[in-house]
């Protein structure tokens, strides 16, 4: 055995203030195994680290992380003593952030259960897991939640009923965001749970085109929106005439004049910072249609449509309208092309949508001299640049006009940013 000698005298730790270690260490608060290396330098540095660690889980579906969590959490299978429950208890109060969404066949009903009792009191968001949250056991131990802000239950692959989850987030009064099941739906009044209210702060709300797909009947059960709603996400791909019904049966809608309706595109791409409309696939109606879009959405800053929607009617109406806040304008190809004059197009583009910035669209040739085409695009063109106060670039190629880049799909919102935003 070699015995290994150092003449080295131990050295002593740096003190630095809680505030600079928080400063710290909050720059990596998404590197799990740092956050354990930080854990490990010192009793200061253990204590600071623990709310980053334990405030939002990470990857816990990787692995057997989310075993190692339970374990820790809940201590399963495992004789522990007082002063070692009482540790536990200490890390599940620390928990802030709950994100299962991703978990499948990782847990079971009454381990997540158990899991959600434990972290209950610090718990600000959560999302559910696809199996292991059963509609009456898994929303009873949800409801216990009382000061959860956002609630994301779209993963949710059992069956589940309209009363049973109003029931379950009644109690939750600062509740601001929920998610409802993609699968939720309701066939008559019954369903409805009229006699329960909605939280009081519930401004922020995403239900399933599902759950609506029937306008006519929650239009007759005497549907409510929740009387502090503010933004509005209908998650699936639906029509035009879909769109039309909705809005007209359900009215007034939007249910209130400052609610500005975010996006029609699926669960997981919602946007909190834009108020758009896509409707890229469905059944042509165009009967009022536009009309209606600019009377129900006056807020309204992108559309997406597919051509076989837009028709000289539809133009006709941005251009006898009062100005729009319309900025992007996308038309989707279809093989009808799109039925309308490049004359309306110009005048709807040039005067009745003043912050137009984006603009996409495949125009029909046929019958259009070439050159009477290259002047009206030049001129829309230059009327979105003079808009900008700068020189106008080269132009595009025929049927793309753009003024920012501007992405065609919202980003991704996780849990923890909602939270971190409010």
């Amino acid at each position: 055995m070699v015995k290994i000698i150092s003449n080295r005298k131990p050295g002593r730790f740096v003190y630095l203030p809680d505030e600079i270690l928080i400063d710290i260490i909050s720059r990596v608060a998404e590197a799990q195994r740092t956050l354990v290396s930080c854990a490990l330098v010192s009793i200061q540095w253990y204590h600071v680290t623990m709310p980053f660690l334990y405030g939002h889980p990470r990857r816990l579906e990787k692995n057997q992380a989310f075993d190692q969590f339970v374990r820790t959490i809940l201590g399963v299978g495992e004789a522990t003593t007082a002063t070692v429950r009482r540790r536990r208890n200490d890390l599940a109060s620390l928990v802030r952030i709950l994100d299962l969404s991703r978990l499948i066949h990782h847990s079971t009903n009454s381990l997540t259960a158990k899991l959600i009792n434990a972290v209950k009191d610090g718990l600000k968001a959560f999302a559910a897991p696809s199996l292991s949250l059963t509609s009456h056991q898994g929303l009873v131990t949800l409801s216990k939640c009382i000061d959860l802000e956002f609630l994301n239950l779209s993963f949710m692959m059992r069956e589940t009923d309209f009363p049973s989850v109003k029931k379950a987030i009644r109690r939750m009064s600062r509740l601001s965001g929920l998610v409802l099941p993609a699968s939720l739906t309701i066939q008559d009044q019954s369903e409805m749970a009229l006699d329960v209210e909605w939280p009081p702060n519930l401004s922020y709300l995403s239900i399933g085109l599902t759950y609506l797909a029937n306008p006519q009947a929650c239009a007759d059960a005497g549907f409510l929106w929740p009387s502090s709603l503010q933004h509005l996400i209908i998650s699936g791909h639906a029509s035009f005439r879909w769109l039309l019904e909705f809005v007209t049966l359900l009215d007034p809608f939007p249910p209130f004049p400052d609610v500005s309706i975010l996006e029609l595109i699926p669960l997981r791409t919602p946007s909190l910072r834009s108020r758009n409309i896509e409707l890229p696939t469905g059944p042509s109606d165009n009967s009022g249609g536009a009309w209606m879009i600019i009377h129900k959405f006056p807020n309204l800053k992108s559309l997406i449509l597919p051509s076989t929607d837009c028709n000289e009617d539809f133009m006709e109406a941005y251009c006898q309208c009062q100005p729009q806040p319309l900025e992007n304008l996308y038309l989707l190809q279809s093989d009808e092309g799109i039925h309308f004059e490049i004359e309306t197009l110009y005048k709807a583009a040039t005067q009745g949508l003043p912050n137009l910035r984006s603009f996409w669209y495949e125009y029909n040739h046929a019958g259009v001299d070439e050159d009477v085409l290259d002047d009206y695009e030049t001129g829309i063109w230059r009327a979105m640049t003079d808009r900008e106060g700068r020189e106008p670039d080269d132009q595009p190629e025929s049927g793309w006009f753009t003024i920012i880049d501007i992405p065609y799909r919202p980003r991704k919102i996780e849990h923890e940013t909602w939270y971190e935003d409010d």
